[in-house]
């Protein structure tokens, strides 16, 4: 449910903001982007199984389809790149981890392993296509929030775990059952998320600002905000000390 949530504030973002001026269809660190998934998914080992000291068939069930679930969607991600473009990509392969991950936690310790690795591969495929949509709507989501976080959520709520009969292994209690109250407080929840973030953008739209000036942005928002650069190439390094030497920033300031 939180996965569904977050993408409920992120879609109310993107869609306030709107599209950036320059887009930019280059990843910015994809060593970055690798260590968000290794984050969630080592965390994920750590807490979907729940405390060390009571172990049991639930936190070992939890433990091995965790893994499963993003590993299958890690691969079935790569897959459908592979197919489309001949390649996969360093960010397809963390994305489709993170839509695995996702889907699979909330069933994690009540599925067998070959359920983990069903909802996996769902999971993988259907925000491979949700990311692909972007371009169809024309929403701005350089972090594909919406087409992976919110898009995982549906696999997870109808996943086999919440579905009533499902025979897991061991036995999901009977708060595992869905029911049309908890469907309609799904649904309601969603917008609550969508609501609120929108009014927290809109009040600091109004008072501070959302966004900076066209300039600021071309220049770097580094440079224009933090007087420093992130990164200098070799080809930005005369650039840089003639800004050094006229005064646009100040030489104290570390380079990182």
């Amino acid at each position: 449910m939180v996965h569904e949530l977050a993408g409920a504030a992120a879609l109310a973002a993107v869609l306030y903001l709107g599209p950036r001026r320059e887009r930019v269809d280059r990843p910015h660190n994809i060593p970055s982007c690798f260590s968000g998934p290794a984050s969630s998914g080592s965390a994920g080992s750590a807490s979907t199984p729940g405390a060390p000291t009571a172990p049991g068939a639930v936190a070992t069930a939890a433990l091995v389809n965790t893994q499963l679930g993003a590993a299958t969607g890690m691969l079935v991600w790569m897959a459908a790149e592979w197919i489309r473009r001949r390649k996969p990509s360093g960010v397809g392969i963390a994305s489709g981890a993170v839509a695995g991950l996702a889907a699979i936690t909330p069933a994690s310790g009540y599925v067998p392993a070959w359920a983990s690795l069903v909802i996996g591969a769902a999971a993988g495929l259907l925000c491979y296509g949700a990311v692909q949509l972007k371009s169809h709507f024309r929403y701005d989501d350089a972090l594909d929030v919406v087409g992976v976080t919110w898009s995982a959520g549906p696999s997870a709520s109808s996943s086999p775990a919440s579905s009533p009969g499902w025979p897991s292994m061991p036995p999901a209690p009977p708060a595992a059952g869905r029911s049309s109250a908890s469907d309609g407080a799904r649904r309601a929840a969603l917008v609550y998320p969508f609501v609120m973030t929108w009014i927290v953008l809109w009040v600091t739209d109004k008072t501070v600002g959302l966004r900076v000036e066209a300039a600021e942005a071309a220049n770097g928002l580094d440079l224009a905000e933090l007087a420093e650069v992130a990164y200098v190439w070799p080809a930005d390094a005369d650039g840089l000390s003639k800004e050094v030497a006229t005064g646009k920033t100040d030489p104290s300031s570390p380079v990182i």
